[in-house]
């Protein structure tokens, strides 16, 4: 399918009170189901929203067409710190062989700014982590390994080996945004 999906991160509370919004303590001018009208649009994960955005209720990404296919999310993300991080596939198009390619995000949920860096300079942010090994990606968290935390991608190589890769990323991020527990969140159509 070539319809653009999305990625969603919406706020649904605040720090200060530490509880979930009701209809009565959402921001001024929002109001009950969350539409894309009231969310920031991220079009550039290497900036994000930034620390003042537009709305204060979240932000989404539209994930990227190629060649007139549309990248979708087909794993469950995962959540910490502060960071999400979900994996984009993209089917190769063949109903008689599926398969295809994917691309790794990890964004600060605060800011919408990728938490990527490159593989041979720390210092440099990347929006997408493209996979190395053939296939989708069907696997994807982060972990704490030796008081570090790591994010971790899974798949298949070409000859259908699993694969696990561990991709550098500035997991710890400062930007206030907390998980408090999740629920079900009203949205429009």
């Amino acid at each position: 399918s070539s319809s653009v999906q999305s990625f969603y991160a919406i706020a649904d509370g605040t720090s200060t009170s530490g509880k979930f919004y009701t209809a009565s303590t959402l921001p001024t001018g929002v109001t009950f189901p969350v539409t894309r009208s009231q969310l920031n649009a991220n079009t550039d994960l290497l900036t994000g929203i930034g620390s003042s955005p537009s709305s204060t209720m979240g932000w989404y990404f539209d994930l990227p067409v190629t060649s007139g296919i549309a990248e979708r999310i087909t794993v469950d993300p995962t959540a910490n710190q502060g960071v999400v991080a979900f994996a984009g596939n993209l089917p190769n198009g063949s109903v008689c062989s599926p398969g295809g390619t994917g691309d790794v995000y990890a964004v600060s949920m605060a800011t919408g700014q990728s938490v990527l860096v490159s593989s041979s300079d720390s210092s440099k942010l990347i929006a997408k982590a493209e996979m190395t090994f053939t296939g989708v990606i069907t696997d994807i968290a982060i972990m704490r390994v030796d008081g570090k935390l790591r994010l971790y991608v899974g798949g298949n190589s070409s000859d259908g080996t699993p694969t696990v890769v561990n991709l550098p990323a500035n997991l710890t991020t400062a930007a206030g945004a907390k998980q408090l527990n999740w629920r079900a969140v009203q949205l429009s159509n």
